[in-house]
């Protein structure tokens, strides 16, 4: 079997340069070993030249072109050891996608038509690859030889290293100079092979798979048709009726390799994901910035020659990316065409006929949604994410150039605004490309009864709606039983109430006197807006209490009163788990965003310099506030409004994050139980049909309840995610400008990053978990087309069967989500475009401020 893979010229190559740094599929315990050393080497290899140029960033005088050259220098590194980590991470499914190449791509034999796919196959590979590491070696080899050119004639401590490292007279002399030169060439090789081997992989894996889906679509065409063990003037349906059996094992073998194919990409999509999304973030500014100091005027011939053949392997870097993550759409697409060019006119009329033809409508539903690969769940991979990328890449070079030539720039270049932009556009351009994501498939085992009753009743179970009930107590929405709970909910919301109103109006007034200052009005800005929004959305939130209360009751009900299997007891610890960890970490972010105006005024206070100031100025009754007692009587109700408003931030976040990430949840378990409504892939008699069908029905009762729950909670939330859409646009762009502008003590610099960190956490969980739902919803019908539909009767309750699930993946290609007011649909897009106006707002208000006044500053 070794020899279908050794023929393979871009396999061997791969292979060789992956255990290069410690990545394959090992054979022995012996090579195990081997390739655990060698990650190591590779990855310590890869720190210390990132601690090399971090060291070099300290040291150096400040220059803008040594900058940039520094900047490459770092994140090339960077890039390098994120996708070791993340490999490394995920290295059971990296194993499992190599143990399927080998046995499923590289090992099988083939007729001629898959011959010359894989030939194809090989052939792209070997010119990308080949491509792509020709101009990364270059890159590595120049930086080498630009030290020895540059070294000719110098002598002392002038000498220079592949890695700057500031030498003392000792270290520079014989032969320690030369030890430390050849220890860093050894670093830079192996960063030149980190840096195409995982690319190298993902291309060929893409490519091979690709691949996989044309040899799919070929012998899905030749179903019906003429066929090599037929006469090919003869009407292949006079085949179909002697041997109806061997064609329907045939179809058989075409959609199971068609669910194998829909699996793997679900692993590489698991274990890609956020390297992909790294990458075309980090592709516009690595080309940018190589780009800029290949056409800089200040930079050595030696220097140019490097950053020309550094931008060029970006360049097919990002190229690699794409074009193989285009091709998977393509062929996936071209599988439900294939159907359709199946002949399946010529197929008579009897029972198998039959159901053949109904088979093909499911595989022709199925591919209609095609599998591609995301950059972390924000947008799909393609062609087009290449050309966006390309004229980010452009535009920002521009900037970079007329930027580069002000001196005053290049002192304030960390803090100007296109840095923030030039991270984000990278990724937020792709807002109009089709999204798909795929849930990872795991195994399944059946528990007994008394396991599953123990387990779904288990502690960890339902904590995350104990911690929304006892939220909402708090802030006084909670239910009341009785007259004295009536009384103390009542009285604890009208508190809640009053003191967002009285938030409002503080805020609201001195914004009024300091609007002349742009610096002040920014900074009375943020708790303006924060507090309002929080109101209204309490307001909303007690409108709509009944209902609430009725989500939060179905909600904990389908998790307490539903008998789970293994699967869907690991899917519900796990989303309690995500619910606790991120109840935990807002709070912490939210409680730190409230200190911001609490903290600072109390150590001012105690550090002596009697100054006694109030987070927001009072301007009302002419009292004299810096006084006692009116200073201790109006920061006790300015602290109670901000940790107030703080709580009533939480519970309303925490109870869309929880209740979206639990209806997600249910979405998954409903996808494990369609797989398990038909499982034999052996012929089933009429029983099994009937059972078969039986449990697709629950499942599509469960599917109904759970579009009507997500329209549920739609009804109550979209005005407020449209509230939250909006204000999260303008707090994040004056967090960033306090941040960006800030001047003060360093307690409430630390305090302002955590009010940035809550604007942004803020309406990324509700992107976040309103994304989990869309991506749930779409692959319901998945968990149906996994099942062994195919091996059902013919008729009755098979033919009704197929016709039930054929309804379920039309519905499920329109999946459940929520909206902004009914004015768009939130996902991660979403997230995506409020960053992408944030910064737009960021740049305008950047413009009010005064050349001069930002220089002093």
């Amino acid at each position: 079997m070794d020899t279908h893979r050794n023929k393979y010229l871009s396999i061997k190559v791969t292979k060789f340069f992956m255990k290069i740094v410690g990545i394959w599929l090992p054979e022995s315990k012996h090579e195990q070993f081997v390739l655990d050393v060698s990650l190591f080497v590779t990855i310590a290899g890869t720190v210390l030249s990132i601690l090399f140029e971090m060291w070099d960033i300290y040291k150096y005088p400040f220059n803008f072109n040594e900058a940039v050259y520094i900047i490459c220098n770092i994140l090339t590194p960077g890039i390098v050891l994120f996708k070791l980590s993340m490999i490394r991470l995920n290295r059971k499914s990296l194993y499992e996608l190599i143990d399927i190449c080998q046995t499923k791509f590289w090992h099988d034999d083939y007729d001629e038509f898959g011959i010359a796919i894989l030939q194809n196959c090989e052939t792209k590979c070997v010119l990308l690859i080949t491509s792509y590491m020709s101009f990364a070696l270059f890159t590595a080899i120049t930086y080498t030889v630009r030290s020895i050119i540059d070294n000719i004639g110098k002598t002392g401590t002038d000498k220079i290293l592949p890695f700057t490292m500031w030498l003392n007279e000792t270290m520079a002399r014989a032969p320690y100079f030369q030890l430390l030169f050849i220890f860093e060439g050894i670093i830079l090789c192996y960063l030149g092979v980190g840096f195409f081997c995982i690319d190298n992989f993902f291309c060929i894996i893409n490519i091979h798979v690709a691949g996989q889906f044309k040899i799919l679509q070929g012998k899905l065409e030749r179903l019906c048709g003429p066929n090599d063990r037929e006469d090919e003037k003869k009407d292949r349906g006079i085949w179909i009726r002697k041997n109806p059996a061997a064609v329907f094992q045939e179809f058989r073998s075409c959609v199971q390799l068609h669910k194998m194919l829909i699996y793997y990409v679900e692993k590489v999509e698991a274990i890609f994901s956020l390297i992909i999304l790294c990458q075309v973030i980090l592709s516009s500014i690595l080309m940018c910035l190589a780009g800029f100091q290949a056409v800089s005027d200040d930079n050595s011939a030696s220097q140019r020659c490097i950053f020309t053949a550094y931008t060029i392997g970006c360049f097919f870097q990002l190229l690699l990316y794409t074009s193989t993550s285009n091709e998977i759409i393509d062929e996936s697409l071209g599988v439900a065409n294939a159907a359709y060019r199946a002949h399946w006119y010529l197929l008579p009329f009897d029972k198998t006929s039959k159901v053949i033809r109904g088979c093909l409508v499911l595989v022709i539903l199925r591919a209609r949604r095609p599998c591609s690969l995301t950059a972390g769940r924000f947008f799909a991979i393609s062609l087009e994410t290449f050309t966006k990328v390309i004229s980010t890449t452009i535009s920002y070079f521009t900037l970079l150039r007329q930027r580069g030539e002000s001196s005053y720039v290049v002192l304030q270049c960390s803090a100007h605004p296109s840095g923030p932009r030039m991270l984000l556009s990278a990724f937020t351009d792709q807002l109009d490309q089709p999204r798909l994501e795929l849930n990872s498939r795991e195994e399944k085992s059946v528990m007994t009864v008394s396991q599953v009753t123990e387990m779904s009743h288990h502690s960890n179970i339902g904590v995350s709606l104990a911690v929304i009930k006892y939220s909402m107590k708090l802030i006084g929405l909670w239910k009341a039983d009785n007259t004295l709970d009536i009384f103390l909910m009542s009285s604890i919301f009208i508190y809640t109430i009053s003191m967002g109103i009285a938030g409002i109006v503080f805020t609201v007034t001195d914004l009024f006197y300091v609007f002349d200052d742009i610096y002040a009005a920014v900074n009375i800005i943020c708790p303006t807006i924060a507090i309002f929004n929080n109101t209204v959305k309490l307001i909303i939130f007690a409108i709509n209490r009944r209902q609430v209360l009725n989500i939060i009751e179905r909600l904990e009900n389908s998790i307490k009163n539903e008998t789970y299997e293994e699967y869907d007891i690991r899917a519900v610890k796990d989303c309690e788990r995500q619910c606790i960890i991120l109840v935990i970490t807002f709070v912490i972010l939210t409680q730190g965003a409230a200190s911001n105006y609490v903290i600072p005024p109390l150590f001012e206070i105690f550090s002596g310099n009697g100054s006694r100031n109030l987070p927001v100025t009072i301007h009302f009754g002419g009292f004299a506030y810096g006084e006692s007692p009116y200073f201790e009587i109006g920061f006790c109700i300015e602290a109670m409004i901000g940790f107030s408003s703080a709580l009533c931030l939480v519970t309303l976040n925490n109870f869309l994050t929880t209740t979206n990430l639990h209806l997600a949840c249910q979405f998954k378990i409903l996808h494990n139980k369609l797989k398990s409504t038909c499982i034999a892939d052996l012929d089933m008699n009429f029983n099994a049909s009937r059972d078969a069908y039986s449990k697709l029905k629950k499942c599509i009762k469960t599917h109904k309840m759970l579009i009507d729950y997500t329209a549920q909670v739609e009804d109550v939330y979209t005005y407020i995610i449209l509230m939250q859409m909006f204000a999260s646009s303008v707090v994040i762009c004056a967090a960033g400008f306090q941040l960006f502008f800030f001047s003060g003590s360093m307690l409430r610099f630390v305090l302002s990053i955590f009010f940035f960190l809550t604007s942004v956490g803020e309406f990324f969980l509700f992107s976040w978990s309103c994304n989990e739902i869309i991506v749930a919803s779409a692959t319901v019908g998945d968990g149906g087309y996994n099942t062994t539909w195919y091996s059902l009767s013919a008729t009755g309750y098979g033919k009704a069967y197929r016709d039930g699930l054929q309804l379920l993946i039309m519905r499920s290609h329109r999946p459940c989500y929520l909206t902004a007011g009914k004015f768009c649909i939130i996902s991660l897009e979403s997230f995506s475009t409020v960053m992408t106006t944030a910064t737009s707002y960021f740049t305008l208000l950047r413009n009010f401020v005064d050349e001069d006044e930002f220089r002093n500053k």
